[in-house]
């Protein structure tokens, strides 16, 4: 994943995680991985409601940092 997100060369990128019924959001800056970013979680979440939505998928549970 670091080296995915030194090579985008982006402040900041988000890795969404399926892990059973929920996802597990990292992210990582050019330089190493970041305990949290709030666009990067904002931006996911907006991704898999839309994701999950269009799909007919089920909703996770909760979201984890890790």
């Amino acid at each position: 994943m670091q080296s995915m997100a030194t090579h985008l060369n982006l402040p900041e990128t988000v890795f969404i995680i399926p892990d059973k019924n929920q996802y597990l959001l990292r992210f990582f800056a050019t330089k190493g991985e970041l305990p949290l970013c709030c666009h990067g979680t904002l931006g996911a979440a907006y991704y898999l409601n839309q994701i999950l939505k269009n799909l007919l998928l089920l909703k996770p549970t909760k979201l984890k940092f890790s």
